[in-house]
């Protein structure tokens, strides 16, 4: 697999994004934060060599929102604007590299509705990034989420990676992003930590 769907590596372009854009020096609200790390994901397509298709304000009624299928993120590789037959002002009609959820509520139940989406659609990597408030709550998050994946057979004869992000609200502001974000990768029937390059 090329870089662009390796999990490991684009949690490395996500870590080092984030030490390049500006988070809010206030403390956020959930809007805030997914303005912020929509940002961070935009320069991780950039930087990976693809295009994300994110969702952005509309100006007009009859503008475009830029959001597919109701996911927050989809990259698409650059080179896929050079085929033909691609109508303006639309993106190519071909398989996503990577789908990208990003879920600002601490509820189970919400975020284990976007890893479902995610795992609906085909793409050779999948991300969910979202928080939680506790190393408990995070702990039990990721056991959820791999309960989910195994009882409702989400993964079964699945080729593409699932990346899962989980921020830990509790740690403090004074925390390096790799120690707030705790990464697992599906490997192997569970949700396993991954140790990011």
């Amino acid at each position: 697999m090329t870089s662009r769907t390796n999990a490991g590596l684009w949690a490395g372009h996500f870590f080092r994004s984030l030490k390049v854009i500006k988070y809010p020096a206030d403390p956020w609200e959930d809007s805030q934060w997914t303005q912020f790390v929509g940002k961070v994901v935009a320069d991780v397509a950039k930087n990976t060599g693809c295009y994300a298709a994110m969702r952005r304000k509309k100006i007009s009624k009859d503008e475009y929102s830029g959001e597919y299928l109701n996911i927050d993120a989809i990259f698409f590789d650059l080179e896929s604007y050079d085929l033909p037959n691609v109508p303006d002002n639309w993106d190519p009609f071909v398989l996503p590299r990577v789908v990208v959820e990003l879920e600002n509520s601490y509820a189970p139940n919400k975020i284990a509705y976007c890893l479902w989406k995610l795992l609906c659609g085909r793409s050779p990597l999948r991300v969910l990034i979202c928080y939680q408030k506790g190393q408990d709550k995070v702990q039990g998050l990721r056991e959820h989420l791999t309960d989910i994946i195994v009882k409702g057979r989400l993964a079964k004869e699945d080729k593409g990676q699932l990346l899962v992000l989980i921020g830990d609200d509790s740690v403090g502001e004074d925390v390096s992003w790799e120690d707030y974000y705790m990464v697992f990768e599906w490997k192997d029937g569970r949700l396993a930590a991954v140790t990011v390059r």
